[in-house]
Order: C-alpha cells, then sequence, then structure tokens
C-alpha cells in the first residue's frame, strides 16, 4: 500500500477506530452551501424537529404570509432544533435555506399526501414521525408547546437546566 493510499484512507480508518463511521455526515461542510443533490428526512432524524410548508409556489399569498411570521421567530425555531424545509409544486423547494432536488419535493408532497394547489404545515418530530398537521399555520405558541410537551423535548429542557449555572 502507497503512502499517498495510507493518508487517504486515514480519516475513514481513524473514524473506524473511534466508532464513528456510522455517523459521518452525508455532505462536507464544503458542500452545506449549495444544493442538496441527495436529499433525505433521514438527515434530520435525531437531531432535528423538521416543519415542512407544502405550497403551490413562493408567491402564494398563504406561503408569503406563514413565511413572514415564521422569519419573525428564529430564536424560538432554533432553540427547539427546528428546521425549515419548503415544499413547492412549482419552483425551487429547499430545506435550511438549500435547493432540493425536484424528485425529492415530488417524493415529500405524496409521502405526507399534499392535496395539490393547498398549503400545508406538517411537524415532524426528531423520531422522524409526524407530529401536526395544519392547513394554515397555527399561532407559534401552540407549536412550541406541542414541542415542549414531547418527552424528547422535555429531557432536553432537563438538561439545559442542568447546565445553565444561575
Amino acid at each position: 500500500m502507497s503512502l499517498r493510499t495510507l493518508i487517504l484512507l486515514s480519516p475513514f480508518v481513524l473514524a473506524v477506530i473511534l466508532g464513528r463511521a456510522s455517523t459521518l455526515p452525508e455532505e462536507t461542510p464544503e458542500q452545506e452551501t449549495g444544493p442538496m443533490h441527495h436529499f433525505s428526512m433521514k438527515r434530520y432524524q435525531w437531531n432535528s424537529r423538521p416543519v415542512l410548508i407544502f405550497a403551490p409556489s413562493r408567491d402564494d399569498r398563504s406561503y408569503c404570509e406563514t413565511k413572514m411570521i415564521w422569519n419573525r421567530n428564529g430564536p424560538e425555531l432554533d432553540n427547539r432544533d427546528i428546521v425549515l424545509i419548503e415544499v413547492f409544486e412549482d419552483g425551487t423547494s429547499r430545506a435550511e435555506g438549500r435547493e432540493i432536488p425536484q424528485d425529492s419535493a415530488n417524493h415529500l408532497r405524496e409521502s405526507y399526501q399534499i392535496e395539490e394547489g393547498k398549503l400545508a404545515i406538517v411537524l415532524v418530530g426528531k423520531n422522524g414521525s409526524e407530529k401536526g398537521r395544519w392547513e394554515k399555520l397555527p399561532p407559534l405558541q401552540r407549536i412550541y408547546e406541542m414541542i415542549d410537551a414531547m418527552p424528547m423535548r422535555q429531557r432536553e429542557i432537563r438538561s439545559q437546566k442542568a447546565t445553565d449555572p444561575e
């Protein structure tokens, strides 16, 4: 085995030795700014609580109103590990602001059985299961309360309190 091969393999070998090979990220940090070529909801499981906003297009009035409210509440959303996935029938769909392939957007619409031409908002828990669904954005406090009542979130809150010196 050449020295070049050993150098190229060393990060992977180290990951295997440390037991981290199965948790390597899907994409490298350099790729985290461009389009997601291989989008999957599995990337969020156990890490984030995705909120999917399905809309006919970015120009849809209901979507625009929803997005405006959403944008005003960043810290509360981040605190709960919420990530936004925008899925459009017409136009570029995005996950965390990054473009996702149209076939992935179509698959999401089918998987969540979203009616054509309708706005739908779906909350997915860290375990990957659907936790809530609305035809228009409910008051965000309602979503926060729903999340805060989840067992995993309760553990997160207890853990935060234990590590925050007051």
